[in-house]
């Protein structure tokens, strides 16, 4: 079973199939965690989140990272290595081994944000390679793009994707001039999915730096006012693309509470499913450290239960109550009927032992432990059966 996500943190997953995030996690790690975030409460007024602890993790892994095979050494004299295969494995590995899924997902531990790490030293790579590559990542591992649209269920696993495109010195990509996309769309005000990061010569290991620098540079360089405003630009980014996955869970929670509250009156409603996706929402508030608005979820939820409870003790208002909370649980009905069986078994020996007795044991003799018998076998079979 996975482990629920930790307080206050969401999770950031990257796929390195070219091994440059080593040369971007110097640079990254230190910006971390992210600040100054602003949501727009769908029920209140605008909410500020001053500081958000991300968990970066490798593609495919979960609570601990894992190595799938997906890391490479860029240190080959400047040779791209090709991603296709690290793409059919994975795919391969989610079509044979699809992940488990928390029944409830509150507890489940997903990503907002999934960002490819790329290489692209040219644009004729970019063209004649990469371009696709990218392609096929965004349609094989980032399917809630096409999927939210069509089935709501998966918008409690809400994300949001990022291209984040590293330039290696000494390549022609690091003479031009930031590279433009075709992932982004072209409508006003659409979502900027794509960012550049250039790493500094004296950032890479000089066994990993490309030996051959290009003949005609274009006379671009990079000042280190350009530098951070790339970085400032990716920072805004990954908490504007975070702050949009959030708000698709929490719309998703919120239909789906008001859908079951409405549905109250109903035969067959019950009040765990309404808990279930309540204390979800709480759990997804608090992994962004909106802890007023989740402690506001769990009062609610509380004061629910105790009305529920109270209910259905006294009896009042069964047309609503009568199936909100079970009775008993399947596990509970098994403990009982194996302590059922052993006490009639138990209460059998008993009777059987006293036919063999002698015709004073039937007059008693004043003995009075033979009445507590009874009780202590009781005791005894709900033990074992306990066991």
């Amino acid at each position: 079973m996975e482990q629920p996500y930790s307080t206050s943190k969401v999770t950031v997953e990257y796929f390195d199939p070219h091994g440059v995030y080593k040369l971007l996690a110097p640079g990254l790690i230190p910006r971390l965690p992210l600040r100054n975030l602003h949501w727009q409460s769908h029920a209140g007024p605008l909410r500020s989140i001053d500081t958000l602890h991300v968990e970066l993790a490798p593609e495919g892994s979960s609570a601990a990272a894992r190595d799938d095979g997906f890391q490479t050494q860029i240190g080959n004299g400047g040779a791209l290595p090709s991603i296709d295969a690290s793409l059919e494995k994975t795919a391969g590995h989610r079509t044979n081994k699809p992940a488990r899924r928390h029944q409830i997902p509150g507890l489940r531990r997903t990503p907002y944000l999934k960002v490819l790490i790329v290489r692209c030293d040219d644009n004729d790579a970019y063209k004649n390679k990469v371009r696709q590559e990218v392609r096929e990542w965004i349609k094989t591992h980032t399917p809630g793009t096409s999927a939210k649209k069509t089935n709501t269920a998966e918008n409690h696993d809400a994300f949001e994707w990022l291209v984040l495109h590293v330039v290696i010195p000494n390549t022609v990509a690091a003479t031009q001039p930031p590279l433009r996309s075709d992932f982004n769309s072209g409508s006003k005000g659409a979502v900027d999915h794509i960012a550049q990061i250039r790493i500094g010569i004296n950032d890479v290991p000089y066994d990993s730096l490309p030996r051959v620098v290009p003949a005609v540079p274009s006379g671009y360089k990079e000042t280190a006012e350009d530098n951070e405003a790339a970085w400032e630009d990716l920072m805004v980014k990954m908490r504007s693309l975070i702050l949009s996955s959030f708000d698709m869970r929490v719309t998703q929670y919120e239909d789906d509470i008001k859908e079951k509250d409405n549905q109250r009156s109903l035969p067959g409603w019950n009040f765990c499913t309404f808990f279930i996706l309540k204390e979800g929402l709480a759990r997804g508030f608090e992994s962004v450290g909106l802890v007023e608005d989740a402690l506001v979820g769990y009062d609610e939820l509380s004061v629910g239960l105790d009305m529920i409870i109270k209910d259905q003790r006294t009896g009042g208002n069964l047309g609503t109550t009568a199936s909100a909370l079970l009775s008993f649980t399947d596990e509970l009905k098994q403990s009982a009927l194996k302590a059922q069986k052993i006490i009639a078994q138990a209460q059998q020996e008993d009777d059987e032992v006293v036919d063999m007795q002698s015709a004073g044991a039937k007059a008693g003799h004043g003995d009075d432990t033979f009445d507590e018998i009874p009780d202590q076998r009781i005791q005894e079979a709900l033990s074992r059966s306990h066991s």
